[in-house]
């Protein structure tokens, strides 16, 4: 795991083929009662993280960055 922000857990992958490394957002399902005031992943929720990282070129501990230090 490279992170969590709002919700999102991010982890660092590898393809085994060329090696290229990319970022991957993961979304685990836990039953309702084991989340206190959390809301639900939604659709929306995730092109939304797809939207970030479709046009992100920078490293994971940028994403992570402070708030007004970002890239985006």
């Amino acid at each position: 795991m490279v992170g969590q922000r709002e919700g999102y857990v991010f982890v660092r992958c590898e393809c085994h083929s060329c090696r290229r490394e990319g970022i991957a957002v993961v979304l685990v399902e836990v039953a309702p009662t084991e989340r206190p005031g959390r809301r639900t992943i939604t659709i929306d929720d995730v092109l939304s993280a797809h939207e970030i990282l479709a046009g992100y070129d920078g490293n994971a501990e940028g994403l992570f960055a402070a708030e007004g230090q970002r890239p985006f």
